[in-house]
């Protein structure tokens, strides 16, 4: 029941090879402006944003924002917030 998409500021080439390399079982979106970072208040931090999560309820509301993610880690966390 979860929709997972991923945003940076790459372009549409750079996703593609990197979600083939990775096999991502989700769409890459290219923020090149960084508006959609901005709109849900991704820090821009001397022209490169963070690796931060927004967890959006199906009403469209921020339920949760996770700041500086460690990827390594990330996934159990996500699972166990969404589980609860």
């Amino acid at each position: 029941g979860v929709t997972v998409i991923g945003v940076s500021t790459d372009t549409l080439a750079a996703h593609k090879d990197f979600a083939a390399r990775l096999r991502l079982p989700f769409p890459l979106v290219s923020d090149r402006e960084g508006a959609i970072a901005q709109a849900y208040g991704i820090p821009n931090r001397y022209g490169f944003f963070d690796n931060d999560t927004v967890l959006v309820g199906t009403d469209g509301t921020i339920k949760k924002v996770y700041r500086s993610v460690d990827p390594a880690h990330h996934v159990a966390e996500l699972l166990a917030d969404l589980a609860s």
